[in-house]
């Protein structure tokens, strides 16, 4: 709801500006906050390269990130030239990326999201068995709780709940839209 009042007020204040502002806003912040979330990935596996599965997650997840700051960077170029044609342009650019990423990334990711999931629960539990309480305790832990922390305005609302999602046996889906949403 807050990147549709962003957009929406960009979109009234181009008239005047030659340019989305809000967009500008919105697609940079994401960018940025993409950006963070592969550098915070590749630490949660760092330690771990001699694991093929845990390489094979960062990889994956790399995958659906390095997508998201393609689409977000086309969509922030668009958004700060003050050519309506361009923007036209990329918009229609980012749609149809957008569908490209989901047909060939959709089955990857999903996929890495349930192992993930899974092993984060499995860490979380064992660690608990061992007096642990919260955060995270491993490598799919430590990713999966990269991959919920908020950075940009959007902390006002408060943190996710991110220990409650490696409970959830459902808990992969969150995952799973998180890592799709471009």
């Amino acid at each position: 709801m807050g990147g549709s009042a962003v957009s929406l007020a960009g979109g009234l204040a181009s008239g005047v500006t030659a340019v989305d502002v809000g967009s500008i806003l919105r697609e940079g912040s994401a960018v940025g906050t993409t950006a963070a979330h592969l550098i915070g990935i590749k630490a949660a596996g760092k330690g771990f390269k001699k694991s093929e599965t845990i390489t094979r997650w960062v990889d994956a997840m790399l995958k659906a990130k390095v997508a998201k700051i393609g689409v977000r960077g086309v969509g922030l170029a668009g958004a700060a030239i003050p050519i309506p044609a361009v923007g036209l342009a990329t918009n229609i650019a980012t749609t149809v990326a957008k569908l490209g990423i989901k047909v060939t990334l959709s089955k990857l990711v999903a996929r890495t999201a349930m192992e993930v999931h899974w092993r984060a629960y499995q860490e979380t539990v064992i660690a608990g068995a061992f007096g642990a309480t919260g955060g995270p305790v491993g490598p799919a832990s430590a990713m999966f709780h990269e991959i919920f922390t908020k950075r940009s305005f959007t902390r006002i609302f408060g943190k996710h709940d991110t220990a409650a999602l490696i409970k959830e046996p459902a808990g992969w889906m969150a995952l799973n839209d998180k890592l799709m949403l471009m």
